[in-house]
C-alpha cells in the first residue's frame, strides 16, 4: 500500500467516533421471597452444561448461599469483576422497604463510572426483606428513569432479576412503550430464578420493544450464563450468545449440529462427483 493510499484510511480512522463506554444498570429483587432456596431442577444433560461452561468461557460457579439473593450476590460478583474499566455501573433495588409497599425501590448506586470496591460493597450488602412486596412494574419505570441522568448516545442496558412471587398489581410495562414515553433508548433484559418457562413468560412484556429478553434460571451457573447471554463480556461470549446457546436449548443446538454436518458432507459428496 502507498503512502497516499494510506492518508485517506489515517484520515477515516482518526475521524470514526471512539464506540461509547458500555452502560449496565441492575435492577435487583431483595423482597422476602428472594430469602427462599431455589427448588432442585430437574436432572440435566451434565456435558451440555459443561460444554456451555466452556462455550461462554467460564468456570464452574462455587458453591454459594442458598437463598436466592445469595446465588444473585454470587453471579454478579463475578460478573461484575471482568466487565471493562469504561463501564458504567448503576445498581437499584426493590422490595426492601415494607412500608413503601408497591412504591418500594432505591437507587442504591447511581449509574457511574465502575468503581470495584464501591459496587462490591453495596452488592455485599444486599439482604432480602424480612416483609414487603415485589413492585416490579415501578422499579422498572425507575431504573429508566435513572439513565436520563446519563449523556445522550451509547447503549444503555437495564437487567432486572427477579423471582417474580407477591407481584403488586400494577400491570409490568411494554418495554418499548416505557422507553419511548422516556426518551430513552435502552435493552431491557429480564432474568427469572427458580420460576418455570411458563411462570416466567408473562415478564417477557418488558423486554418487547428494546431488543432484550426472557432468560430463565435456576442456579448460580444458569444465572452467570444469563448474564453473559443479555450483555457478553468477550468475543467468545458474543459468538455462544449469537449461537443462542442456553441451557434448555441443547435439543436445538444438537439438531442444527448434525443437519450442518449432513450439509458439509453432501456437499463434499457432490463436489467428489464432478
Amino acid at each position: 500500500m502507498t503512502a497516499i493510499a494510506l492518508y485517506p484510511l489515517l484520515a477515516l480512522l482518526l475521524a470514526t467516533p471512539a464506540a461509547a463506554a458500555p452502560t449496565l444498570l441492575l435492577a435487583i429483587d431483595a423482597s422476602p421471597s428472594m430469602a427462599g432456596e431455589v427448588a432442585t431442577p430437574p436432572a440435566g444433560v451434565g456435558w451440555w452444561r459443561s460444554l456451555l461452561l466452556h462455550a461462554y468461557g467460564l468456570d464452574p460457579a462455587p458453591p454459594v448461599a442458598g437463598d436466592k439473593l445469595g446465588i444473585v450476590r454470587g453471579a454478579l460478583e463475578r460478573y461484575v469483576a471482568h466487565l471493562p474499566e469504561t463501564t458504567v455501573v448503576g445498581v437499584r433495588v426493590f422490595g426492601q422497604q415494607r412500608w413503601q409497599g408497591c412504591e418500594d425501590s432505591q437507587l442504591l448506586l447511581p449509574p457511574a463510572t465502575i468503581e470495584r470496591a464501591r459496587l462490591a460493597a453495596v452488592l455485599a450488602r444486599l439482604q432480602p426483606s424480612a416483609a414487603g412486596r415485589t413492585p416490579l412494574a415501578h422499579a422498572l419505570r425507575e431504573a429508566v428513569r435513572d439513565l436520563l441522568t446519563l449523556e445522550p448516545g451509547g447503549a444503555p442496558h437495564i437487567i432486572l432479576i427477579t423471582d417474580a412471587t407477591d407481584r403488586c398489581t400494577d400491570a409490568l410495562p411494554e418495554g418499548g412503550l416505557l422507553t419511548g414515553e422516556t426518551g430513552v433508548s435502552a435493552t431491557i433484559d429480564v432474568i427469572t430464578l427458580g420460576l418455570t418457562r411458563e411462570a416466567a413468560a408473562p415478564l417477557a412484556v418488558a423486554t418487547v420493544g428494546t431488543g432484550g429478553h426472557l432468560y430463565p434460571a435456576n442456579d448460580a451457573t444458569t444465572l452467570e450464563i444469563a448474564l453473559r447471554r443479555c450483555m457478553p463480556l468477550t468475543p467468545q461470549q458474543q459468538i455462544a450468545a449469537a449461537l443462542r446457546l442456553h441451557p434448555g436449548g441443547w435439543p436445538m443446538a444438537v439438531a442444527a449440529v448434525v443437519i450442518l454436518l449432513f450439509a458439509v458432507v453432501a456437499w463434499v459428496l457432490v463436489r467428489s462427483e464432478r
